[in-house]
């Protein structure tokens, strides 16, 4: 018995072991900045292994629920991040406007059809007949789609000004569609394309008949945990990104402060039975384009109502021309938002933001 029970601790600790080493390895991840990302899928993709398996469709792509490319993607703006020297913004730029003008003729139905979705597998000879376009070209749109993907931040840069030392990274746009719905438009191509559909049971039934070589089936299982890692963080953030959007869909409609709901990061974790230190570290360095086409921090989804009463209070005092004071403000929150608190608090919430009193305020001015 005695022997049986060590046996069985063993398998336990191996086991646990296992698991906490996989859990690392996801934390260490979703750590990436997207930049990191992008070219980890890259490198992926490019995979000769990988390649085969796409053609024989053992792999294919999945969109993601109720998303899609972002109308704004081929509206690239000037205002390029300098923050980050290392990149070679000229080549970045470079010839650009007429491969943008390439797509335009396309059209962009063909454009999502043949270059983006890719749902269909083709040969660049078979997208070069139904498009028309030579074959130099469609390699000049993948480049540039290869491009955007790794340089979205310099493409589509965010226009967030923090006071902290952090860059966010624009991800996408909520969309209202005719049906006065809301979908998501990303701004990266690797989104746009969705996840990976891996058909195991074909994968075994072909490894038998020699298709792979010893050195491929070798290689087989890290490519599909990559792949698995990739699926996990891409899928991970659209549901944070849907989930903000279904929570706070009154908002989205209206735009009016009102009908944001405190719905904290914690509620979000119980809701998509998510770790939420691992939804702290997605969503701390995005934003997002507003239906209305303001650009805010992918948090603000997510307030607590200690956020909400602040935000109010900033856009009395904006909103203010007449001196103000905190029981000025107090009454204000109760009569236009029902929020009843004290003027102590609306006091301690001024002073976090910065705003003093209507008569410092002017004197700054």
């Amino acid at each position: 018995m005695g022997i049986l029970q060590n046996e069985l601790n063993q398998t336990l600790k191996t086991q646990l072991r296992n698991k906490l080493i996989a859990a690392m390895k996801l934390t260490n991840f979703i750590d990436f900045p997207e930049i990191e990302f992008s070219k980890f899928i890259k490198n992926v993709e490019n995979d000769p292994l990988f390649r085969k398996l796409k053609i024989k469709r053992l792999i294919s792509y999945q969109r993601l629920v109720k998303s899609g490319l972002s109308s704004n993607f081929l509206q690239f703006k000037e205002e390029i991040s300098v923050n980050n020297s290392k990149v070679d913004l000229e080549s970045l730029l470079e010839g650009k406007e007429k491969i943008i003008r390439i797509i335009r003729e396309l059209g962009i139905n063909k454009f999502k059809k043949y270059f983006l979705y890719d749902e269909i597998n083709l040969s660049l000879q078979e997208i070069s007949r139904k498009t028309g376009l030579a074959i130099s070209r469609i390699n000049k749109i993948n480049d540039l789609i290869n491009e955007i993907s790794i340089h979205s931040e310099f493409h589509h840069p965010s226009l967030i000004s923090s006071g902290e030392k952090k860059h966010y990274f624009k991800i996408a746009s909520v969309e209202k569609t005719e049906e006065n719905s809301f979908v998501i438009g990303y701004f990266v191509p690797d989104y746009v394309r969705g996840k990976y559909l891996i058909n195991y049971e074909k994968i075994k039934e072909v490894q038998k008949n020699n298709f792979f070589s010893r050195e491929e089936i070798e290689r087989m299982d890290k490519l599909l945990k990559d792949l698995n890692l990739i699926n996990i963080r891409k899928t991970t953030i659209h549901r944070i990104i849907q989930s903000g959007i279904e929570i706070q869909s009154d908002y989205l409609g209206s735009e009016d402060i009102k009908n944001l709901i405190s719905f904290t990061q914690r509620d979000l974790s119980r809701k998509l039975n998510i770790n939420s230190s691992l939804i702290c570290r997605l969503i701390g360095n995005k934003s997002i384009v507003m239906p209305w086409g303001e650009e805010k921090s992918l948090k603000d989804f997510f307030p607590n109502k200690k956020k909400i009463r602040k935000i109010l209070v900033k856009k009395i005092i904006n909103n203010e021309k007449e001196h103000y004071t905190d029981e000025k403000i107090k009454n204000k929150l109760k009569k236009e938002f029902a929020i009843n608190i004290s003027r102590r608090s609306v006091n301690v919430y001024r002073r976090e933001l910065g705003l003093y009193n209507g008569y410092k305020k002017n004197k700054r001015k």
